[in-house]
């Protein structure tokens, strides 16, 4: 060939590299605008009243950088181990004072990146020069299981965990290609610092194992394993329903698993000359250390961070192992259920606290099928299995100890870049690529009219989740027999000054039972707080005697609701008897808030109080205490020592 020729050549060349660089950066470009634009009305939305108001207002009270304290809080007792999303709160606290709007947005750059990080292991798996990966990113981006961990400042355990966990996995599959041991140990460091954020990124260490050990796409078939390929369907579905009618039958969901074990050892028969015992021995051996490590692991760094656990955990157990027969169905029922919510993620609920026993049948289904794929091997198949890893965790929060909910949205978000990525792989080794044109364009415009028809519904649950009020009406009418969401909506129409509707919405509450290990005054308490509003001061009062009773005298809120009460009393009480009555039960009632909580800020206001009845000497012995009980930092500590020496004390 000529050197004009080579010259040529190598000018073509450099220009189909350049055009290469360029469209991944404009399918990165695309990625971010894309989730940008979906996500932009969560920045200025509401504080979500469950969790994020209580969060922010307990980061706020920190005047200190302390990350020791966060990763080793010796607590008396521990329920969660989230030392990573504390290290992020801490950090928000001290960089832009806990700003909501950059809270929020944090969230979206977040997604933004799990969408990224998928685009960069589907290009790892999949051809770079096809259009797989920026679909499979999109998807992920826009669908709309992600719009609760988004648009709730709390639901960046699953953000940040998800990113650890993706991190970790595109790691796995650079070690794949290259056979790098720097890359296995960045996979192990970010598998660590999911875990770090959140127990769900345990389910990461199994998932691994099985990717791992997949066969690589591409091996060609032996002629013994292309007919272990051609096994007739209806093994399969004898399994199905063989499982099936255990459950139905005879509700026995040990048998369907013992029937789930014979297919699976069938098939492992059947691929004997595949599977070679030196292989099955590694691979449980792999599988047998991997599950040690994750029980050490989860267990151990608990051990460090709490004396004693907490005793959801311990009623969590209690319930799992009472009816093991029952909680397999519970199990079942779960992943059937998260399933259908990955694939139809319709109607979205922030508030799911039951779902139809049928789910179980699914989940029958799906562990047959998941036999089938154990035994394949293929990288696909091990990304289906991944994802499931990804939702057992999950699973013993359907008794409902420990989270406030049985079900939820957001805890599909971790399995979902995995069953993207299969089913993108899955798409690729079909020979995606290399159909006719014309079924090519077909393909892609029906891929992308799904991904704008999912853009479109994740942007309007964003626009629902920018107000408490929209987003708990919402919640109501879904999950209207659940009384924990009308006291939040109860809530949110008072703050809007709806204070007929929140009357309404109490009664209805009242109504509903409610199962609880301790009396919770919290409704009673805002029925008291709705009663000063309409200025039913007389039935506020009774009311509040009620609910002082009933916590024999050991609830603080009430002392507190009772001052805001009294101070509005005394400006309307013409009758001097009844006046004096209100101010002298009010001093009363500051010494027995003080005695509970030692606050000393309640000496100080006692004190002002004792002032204003021209109660001098009272108003100083009170300052004088106090400026003994602030710490020294405190500017309340000053104040109350000049008005003790103003008072002559």
């Amino acid at each position: 060939m000529s050197q004009r020729g080579n010259q040529k050549l190598e000018r073509t060349s450099d220009c189909q590299e350049k055009l290469a660089v360029l469209s991944f950066r404009f399918q990165m470009l695309l990625i971010c605008s894309v989730v940008l634009f979906l996500f932009y009305p969560s920045i200025n939305s509401e504080i979500c009243l469950l969790d994020d108001r209580d969060m922010l207002n307990s980061y706020s009270l920190v005047t200190q950088f302390d990350l020791m304290g966060t990763f080793f809080p010796n607590s008396r007792e521990g329920l969660y181990y989230r030392p990573m999303i504390g290290a992020s709160f801490l950090l928000d606290r001290f960089l832009w004072n806990l700003d909501p709007a950059i809270m929020h947005l944090e969230n979206i750059l977040f997604h933004f990146t799990n969408s990224l990080l998928i685009f960069l292991s589907a290009r790892r798996i999949i051809s770079k020069t096809c259009y797989l990966p920026l679909f499979a990113s999109l998807i992920f981006a826009v669908h709309p299981i992600a719009t609760e961990s988004v648009n709730w400042i709390s639901g960046r355990t699953d953000l940040l965990a998800v990113m650890f966990i993706l991190a970790s996995l595109y790691s796995t599959f650079c070690y794949r290609q290259s056979r790098k041991f720097l890359w296995i140990a960045v996979a192990v460091v970010t598998l660590i610092l999911g875990v770090l954020t959140k127990e769900t990124a345990i389910g990461l260490i199994p998932a691994l194992v099985f990717i791992l050990s997949s066969e690589k796409t591409g091996v060609a078939r032996t002629p013994h394993e292309l007919r272990i390929e051609r096994q007739p369907l209806i093994v399969f579905l004898l399994a199905c329903s063989l499982s099936l009618s255990a459950a139905l039958l005879f509700y026995n969901h040990y048998l369907s698993i013992v029937i789930a074990l014979s297919y699976f050892i069938y098939l492992l028969w059947c691929r004997r000359g595949v599977l070679n015992s030196t292989s099955l021995r590694r691979y449980l051996l792999i599988f047998t250390g991997t599950s040690v490590f994750l029980w050490a692991l989860f267990w151990g760094i608990r051990r460090l961070a709490f004396s004693t656990q907490s005793p959801h955990v311990a009623r969590t157990l209690g319930l799992l192992f009472t009816d093991m027969n029952h909680t397999l169905s519970l199990f079942f029922r779960g992943c059937g259920f998260y399933v259908r919510k990955f694939l139809y993620p319709f109607p979205q609920n922030f508030v799911i606290r039951d779902v139809s026993p049928y789910y179980s049948l699914f989940g029958i289904l799906l562990l047959c099928l998941v036999v089938v794929l154990i035994v394949k091997r293929r990288l696909p198949d091990s990304l289906v299995i991944a994802g499931f890893w990804m939702i057992a965790p999950v699973l013993p929060l359907t008794f409902e100890s420990i989270a406030w909910t049985s079900y939820a949205e957001r805890y599909v978000y971790p399995a979902a870049p995995f069953w993207i990525l299969a089913m993108a792989a899955y798409l690729s080794s079909a020979g995606f690529d290399h159909i006719p044109v014309r079924i090519h364009k077909a393909c892609l415009a029906v891929i992308s009219l799904l991904t704008i028809v999912m853009a479109a519904s994740t942007f309007q649950r964003n626009i629902v989740w920018q107000t408490n009020l929209a987003l708990f009406k919402d919640s109501v009418e879904k999950t209207p027999d659940y009384k924990p969401v009308r006291g939040l909506y109860m809530t949110a129409l008072y703050e809007k000054g709806l204070y007929d509707e929140a009357l309404e919405q109490y009664h209805i509450a009242q109504a509903i039972p409610l199962i609880q290990f301790k009396y919770n005054p919290n409704y009673e308490l805002f029925y008291v707080q709705l009663l000063i509003t309409k200025n039913r001061f007389v039935e506020a009062e009774q009311v509040l005697d009620i609910v002082n009773n009933k916590t024999k005298g050991k609830e603080p809120g009430v002392y507190e609701t009772y001052i805001d009460l009294a101070t509005q009393m005394v400006l309307i009480t013409i009758i001097d008897t009844e006046n004096r009555r209100i101010k002298e039960r009010m001093a009363v009632v500051y010494d027995k808030w003080y005695e509970l909580t030692k606050d000393p800020m309640l000496l100080y206001r006692k004190g002002q109080f004792m002032l204003s009845l021209n109660m001098r000497s009272e108003a100083g012995t009170l300052f004088a205490k106090a400026a003994t009980v602030f710490p020294e930092n405190n500017p309340y500590r000053g104040y109350s020592e000049k008005l003790a020496k103003t008072l002559g004390t």
